[in-house]
């Protein structure tokens, strides 16, 4: 592989098949003295001087390889530790313009030019060599040397390329130089060697082969054992349904980041699991898993086995207390606002980096206007001290609510909290008066 300076080698090598081509034909016994730089074209004519005899290679711009982006992917594992170490693949593409001031001597450069590069299309590793001997002592000239570009794994290789005209007047437009005659060429692929390196594994001590019999467990839905359709929350009982969803060996349904193992009562084609039972999984969207581990290995350890599908769960908060505390109240066009906070208490243990937000609506609007709702987001961290990861209360501040009776919801990363209907059929609890 090779170092950062491979970018500037490849530009150096470049230059120094040009400079002996052109020395090789002996295209200076019939233009004069030729230069060749690798440079902006627009520096390459200096203001108030003549246009010299020159051949400049430029590199314009730098692309990920398609060819090999996606080699040793991924890179590193779940907990962010590198697993693999692919080389940085990058496509260099240079312009090559030749300037003169007298008529046709830019032609006959170009000509010699072009034939130059077709002949050296793929730089040997020998002509790599060659051309990165430093021409004088320097830190920079001994860095190119050592960037390792004549024993990266593959040869670099030169194509040329068309550009659209529009692109190339786009590109010169950038320069704000006078356009010159430019051919495009690609150098692929230059393979730059990562600074990270892949955490090493001990080799197998011994192999071996287990066989089983495979049956993938399904789930269909998840939801209340005696309504599908029912809302499940953080204190039910949930019921996955579904195909082969209980093995021989021991079960477990991953709610979330929480495993947990079915009831005695559970059936190959119903899981039932107490969510009140610990370990408890935190209230929001989650994800519902069945897993059939399996016992492999010498001494006997073990797997995850196989999995199911994963389903959408909704896990809702279940809210046990309200608390109102009313800091200030102003009348605005007759109606009373206040500002306060909200004290809400769970049955189940809220996290700092869950989104919480309270929903209130208004109950008992009169008939002249709708009613009116409100959605107040907890403050950052839902207002935890520090070292405080969750907690079974949240304080959510809240400005401008017009006063009045109002329905409380729960929201935690998308989840609500259920409410409770009255005799009347109308939602009743909980209520808090602002």
């Amino acid at each position: 592989m090779s170092t950062p300076y491979a970018l500037a080698a490849v530009t150096m090598v470049l230059r120094q098949q040009i400079v002996e081509g052109l020395a090789l034909d002996k295209v200076g016994d019939a233009v004069g003295t030729i230069g060749v730089s690798a440079g902006p074209p627009d520096q390459v004519v200096k203001p108030n001087q003549a246009e010299p005899t020159r051949v400049n290679i430029y590199l314009h711009q730098v692309t990920p390889n398609a060819a090999w982006r996606n080699v040793g992917l991924p890179t590193r594992d779940s907990r962010g530790d590198v697993i693999s170490a692919p080389p940085l693949a990058l496509t260099l593409h240079y312009l090559v313009t030749t300037f003169a001031a007298d008529m046709y001597v830019a032609e006959v450069l170009l000509g010699h030019t072009l034939r130059i590069l077709h002949e050296n299309a793929v730089l040997t590793r020998e002509a790599v060599r060659r051309a990165l001997v430093p021409p004088s002592a320097s830190a920079l000239n001994s860095a190119i040397e050592a960037s390792g570009l004549a024993d990266q794994i593959e040869l670099i290789k030169l194509t040329p390329t068309a550009i659209a005209l529009e692109d190339m007047s786009r590109i010169w437009s950038a320069f704000q130089a006078h356009y010159r005659t430019t051919v495009a060429y690609e150098a692929t692929v230059v393979l730059i060697d990562p600074r990270a390196k892949a955490r090493p594994a001990l080799p197998a001590a011994a192999r071996a082969v287990f066989g089983e019999t495979l049956a993938l467990p399904e789930i269909a839905r998840t939801g209340a054992p005696d309504d599908p359709q029912a809302p499940v929350t953080t204190e039910d009982m949930l019921a996955v349904t579904g195909a082969r969803l209980l093995a021989s060996a021991n079960t477990v349904v991953r709610i979330g980041d929480t495993d947990r193992a079915p009831a005695p009562d559970s059936r190959p084609d119903e899981l039932r699991v107490d969510l009140a039972a610990a370990p408890r999984p935190r209230a929001g969207v989650q994800s519902v898993t069945v897993i059939h581990p399996r016992q492999m290995g010498e001494p006997a350890t073990a797997h995850e086995g196989v999995f199911s599908n994963a389903a959408a769960l909704i896990l809702r908060p279940a809210v046990t207390g309200v608390v109102i505390a009313n800091s200030a109240t102003r009348t605005v066009d007759g109606v009373d606002y206040a500002d306060g906070t909200l004290t809400i208490d769970a049955a189940r243990a809220i996290g700092r980096d869950q989104r919480v937000e309270v929903l209130l609506n208004e109950r008992g609007a009169p008939a002249s206007r709708p009613p009116r709702g409100y959605v107040i987001a907890a403050p950052a961290a839902n207002g935890f001290a520090a070292g405080v990861d969750e907690a079974l209360q949240v304080a959510v501040p809240y400005a401008a609510v017009a006063r009045g009776d109002y329905l409380v919801r729960l929201r935690v990363d998308g989840a609500d909290s259920l409410l409770t209907v009255g005799g009347d059929g109308r939602y009743a609890a909980p209520l808090v008066t602002i």
